[in-house]
């Protein structure tokens, strides 16, 4: 049921490689199931499988997180209005909490972060002000 509510709202992009999304599409938890395991509309996004597997249940590089925070930032109203309309349950004050709790897990451990296929990078010090900004 997220796949139709994301479609549109993502104008049918992969959220992380940007190319369009055709075939096969993977409704992803931006924060990873196995991390925190719970379904809020605004912690999903639509993926291609390959994006997906690639990243897994790791957290997001800066720039994903970064692009995430907007998107619910902006665009947080409509989000939740489709989720509402489709009976599916939200709440993005939620989702952020989860977000920074799950970055700061990674910060202390001195982890890293996924960019894209498998390639990954250490937690930058900015991604408080991105997920904030």
């Amino acid at each position: 049921m997220y796949k139709h509510v994301l479609l549109d709202f993502q104008e049918r992009k992969c959220f992380y490689c940007h190319d369009v999304l055709r075939g096969g599409i993977d409704v992803d938890h931006f924060i990873a199931w196995s991390r925190y395991p719970t379904d809020l509309g605004h912690n999903f996004v639509l993926a291609h499988p390959r994006c997906n597997n690639a990243k897994s249940d790791y957290l997001a590089a800066e720039q994903h997180l970064h692009k995430w925070a907007e998107r619910n930032r902006l665009r947080s109203a409509e989000l939740a209005e489709r989720l509402r309309d489709a009976n599916l349950p939200h709440e993005n004050a939620a989702s952020i909490r989860i977000t920074e709790w799950a970055y700061e897990q990674v910060e202390k451990a001195h982890g890293q972060v996924w960019i894209s296929d498998a390639e990954f990078q250490h937690l930058g010090v900015r991604w408080r002000e991105l997920l904030v900004a």
